[in-house]
């Protein structure tokens, strides 16, 4: 049995977002997400350590937000399977702030 390891429940979601680490700069697809981080869905992998950002769209708030991140776990498998987890690394209430309002969105 697999122990989970998160602190916050994860919400399934569809977010278009765009990841930016020294050697990545993808276009990327957010499968769920909480306030602490999200899984990203993409066949290519950074290193398990890297930090970067992740910038969200959000069309009904008609921006993006960016959230600086660092990758915790990457998982290999099919297309549709492969991805990163993204621990959020945040560096002020505003950055908290923002990921709230995304997870509040999430519920309606």
């Amino acid at each position: 049995m697999i122990q989970e390891r998160r602190k916050e429940e994860r919400k399934s979601c569809y977010i278009e977002a765009h990841y930016e680490s020294p050697t990545l700069s993808l276009n990327v697809v957010v499968r769920n997400i909480s306030s602490g981080g999200c899984f990203i869905n993409t066949p290519y992998l950074d290193i398990v350590g890297t930090c970067g950002m992740l910038f969200l769209n959000l069309p009904q708030k008609r921006g993006t937000i960016a959230i600086p991140s660092k990758v915790i776990y990457t998982r290999d498998r099919d297309i549709d399977n492969s991805g990163m987890g993204i621990k959020f690394l945040y560096y002020s209430s505003d950055d908290i702030l923002r990921i709230k309002e995304i997870l509040n969105e999430l519920e309606y």
